[in-house]
């Protein structure tokens, strides 16, 4: 088609369109001899009772219900919602067409315009703060001056002016009304001055801020000026990390750290249970012993860590419940990965010469395991979880028994 009949065939009202468009749409592609639908799991057959509907994209044939969708399409069978026209199309194609699962509609970036405005609201409001901070520091610096001087000239000062303005005060006569909520002064409603920026303000748009710890009371100054001041307060807190956050890292770092040993002890634990006569001196075994020595050092760093983390004191019951819930997943994974610990199989045989070094190290071991469930066990009676204390005092006389043995055996 030339672009000469393009243009006539767009300045055609919809409906003589789209019987353009029927006439002029490619039609090579139109499949007609199928017998059943070709939509998943519908397979119905073709005819007078279910429709027979060639799809005008992909040209198969489906039963009515699952050609009842329309889409833009050009004379090639292509998606084109701009330039296109009205097609009865399968609803695979429907479903599957450009743009269809994209659920954001028209969208417009406006991140670069917004960056510029706040970084000159941060700016302006930076450079509020570190004047406000400023002015306070140098009225610190004066009330010290006035309380370190003698008694006879405080007094004097005092009744002019004890503490030098640090701002230009704004006259009583420039304004009847306040700066912040613009009440108007009267007889009721006081004129003050903020001290770290000089304007007039009423009682109840002013806040007392500490400036030494000298003195008991602070200075007058607005809530907007006390605003400043919280703000770079604030933006130093987050910048500190809280205590319970490193405990945290230094947790996952050791459980990172342990899976590997992990993993691969339990795998030689399988591998030991499953043999008949097993070999102190082999390299398996020997693997085994130093790898299980390993996991059970790192649990109880770990161990070490919930207590840390369960001891931190806290001012809030949400920093507290958070604190909680920290604790008793730590406990979970060392109830979780500790069973395994007490499987690894004993040793029978004549030359105990030879084993008494191997028997030392697993009573140390198994010392090691008992004293770490011990304290297990006292934190969970302690928090009246009765039935995880109960599993816990199984795996513990489990563990005794095993170290009587070894005991008797040596």
């Amino acid at each position: 088609m030339s672009d000469a009949d393009f243009d006539e065939f767009l300045s055609l009202s919809p409906k003589s369109r789209l019987s353009a468009v029927n006439g002029l749409m490619k039609k090579s592609h139109l499949i007609t001899d199928s017998s059943h639908c070709y939509i998943q799991n519908c397979n119905k057959s073709l005819g007078i009772v279910n429709g027979r509907q060639n799809c005008s994209k992909c040209g198969k044939e489906t039963c009515n219900l699952h050609s009842r969708f329309q889409m833009k399409l050009n004379f090639n069978a292509k998606h084109d919602p701009v330039n296109g026209c009205w097609s009865r199309v399968c609803q695979n194609c429907y479903f599957n067409r450009d743009g269809y699962k994209n659920n954001h509609g028209v969208s417009r970036n406006k991140t670069s315009s917004f960056l510029k405005i706040r970084k000159q609201i941060v700016t302006t409001t930076s450079l509020e703060v570190n004047k406000i901070e400023k002015r306070l520091e140098k009225l610190e610096k004066s009330v010290k001056e006035f309380q370190s001087s003698p008694l006879l000239t405080r007094r004097t000062s005092f009744l002019k002016n004890p503490i030098e303005p640090v701002a230009p005060w704004v006259e009583d006569h420039t304004s009847n009304t306040c700066h912040l909520c613009e009440n108007v002064f009267g007889l009721l409603v006081r004129k003050h001055h903020c001290r770290l920026c000089g304007q007039l303000i009423c009682f109840e748009c002013s806040r007392s801020v500490p400036i030494a710890d000298t003195i008991d009371h602070g200075i007058r100054s607005c809530k907007k000026c006390v605003f400043l001041l919280s703000l770079r307060k604030k933006s130093i807190e987050q910048q500190s990390i809280p205590t319970i956050v490193t405990l945290y890292q230094s947790y996952k770092r050791y459980v990172t750290n342990i899976t590997t040993s992990l993993n691969t002890f339990n795998s030689l634990l399988i591998e030991l249970n499953g043999m008949n006569d097993i070999d102190p001196k082999s390299q398996t075994f020997q693997l085994a012993l130093k790898l299980r020595k390993e996991c059970l050092d790192t649990f109880s760093q770990i161990d070490k860590i919930s207590k840390s983390i369960k001891s931190l004191p806290t001012t809030s019951s949400y920093g507290q419940r958070i604190q909680d819930n920290v604790y008793i997943s730590i406990i979970n994974y060392l109830q979780q990965h500790m069973f395994t610990m007490q499987k690894m199989p004993t040793i029978q045989t004549t030359k105990v010469e030879q084993v008494i070094p191997i028997l030392d190290d697993r009573v140390l071991v198994l010392q090691d395991s008992i004293k770490q469930m011990n304290d297990l066990l006292n934190d969970m009676i302690g928090k009246r979880k009765f039935e995880d204390a109960e599993i816990i005092r199984g795996h513990l006389m489990e563990l005794q028994s095993e170290l009587d043995i070894l005991l008797q055996s040596i």
